[in-house]
C-alpha cells in the first residue's frame, strides 16, 4: 500500500510503503524520469531478515529495461546462506560480489558503490567486498549501456515458478540512491554513523537523488 508520493525534479523520489507481511508479494516500481548514474553511484539500504529461508531475492535496482542491474539475493552459495549477493553491471559484463553472513532478527545497513573503476560493497559502514574492473572489462562496458536508475523491484516479478520459494522473508528501511560514488569515510561518518541525517537528503550537493523512508 503506497501511502505517500512526492515528486522532486520530475522524479518520484519519496514514497512510504506499508508492508502487510505477505512474502509472496512482488512489486515493480517504474518512475517517470531516469536518474543518470554514468559518473558513478551509491545505493544504501537497511535489511531485516524475519526468517532465513533456503533462497531469497530482495529485488533489483535497475534501468527501465534491466539492462544495467543491481540484483540482491541471499542463498546463492548454499541453502540458508545469508551472504548477500550483489549481481551487478550491464548485460554482457556482469559481476558477483558477496557480503559476509548476517543474522536474522537484526537490522543491517548495506551500501553498494560503483566508481567507474570498481564495485565495492559495505556492511555496517565497513568495506567487505570489492571487484576492480580490468581493462578488458572497461573495454567491453564502453560498448554497452551506462547505468541509470528508473525502476525498483521487490522480490521477483518473474514467472511464478521462479518466484515461488525465492521470496524474501524480511523488511527494507531507508533506501537511497546517490548519483555519485560515496567515499568510505563519507559513508561511515555521514550515512552510517548519522543514520540518514536529514541534511543528507535535503542537500542536493550530497548527490542524494532519491530516498524512501519505507
Amino acid at each position: 500500500i503506497v501511502v505517500k508520493v512526492k515528486n522532486i525534479e520530475g522524479s518520484a523520489a519519496y514514497f512510504s510503503a506499508l508492508y502487510l507481511g505477505d512474502y509472496r508479494m512482488s512489486t515493480w516500481y517504474m518512475f517517470q524520469k531516469p536518474i543518470d548514474l554514468s559518473n558513478g553511484y551509491t545505493y544504501v539500504f537497511h535489511v531485516f531478515i524475519d526468517e532465513i529461508t533456503d533462497h531469497s531475492r530482495i529485488g533489483d535496482f535497475a534501468d527501465a529495461n534491466e539492462n544495467w542491474i543491481n540484483m540482491l539475493r541471499y542463498g546463492q552459495k548454499g541453502n540458508k546462506d545469508t551472504r548477500l549477493e550483489w549481481f551487478v553491471g550491464p548485460n554482457g559484463c556482469r559481476k558477483q560480489l558477496y557480503a559476509p553472513a548476517v543474522e536474522a532478527q537484526k537490522w543491517y545497513q548495506y551500501a553498494l558503490v560503483y566508481n567507474k573503476n570498481a564495485y565495492i560493497m559495505y556492511l555496517e559502514g565497513e568495506e567487505v567486498a570489492r571487484y576492480t574492473l580490468t581493462e578488458e572489462d572497461k573495454a567491453a562496458m564502453s560498448k554497452l549501456v551506462s547505468p541509470k536508475f528508473q525502476a525498483m523491484e521487490f522480490n521477483s516479478s518473474w514467472g511464478a515458478n521462479y518466484r515461488q520459494g525465492n521470496e524474501f522473508h524480511g523488511r527494507l528501511w531507508q533506501v537511497g540512491v546517490f548519483n555519485r560514488a560515496l567515499s568510505a569515510s563519507w559513508l561511515k561518518n555521514y550515512v552510517y554513523r548519522n543514520n540518514w541525517h536529514s541534511a543528507i537528503i535535503s542537500n542536493g550537493s550530497n548527490g542524494c537523488a532519491a530516498y524512501w523512508p519505507m
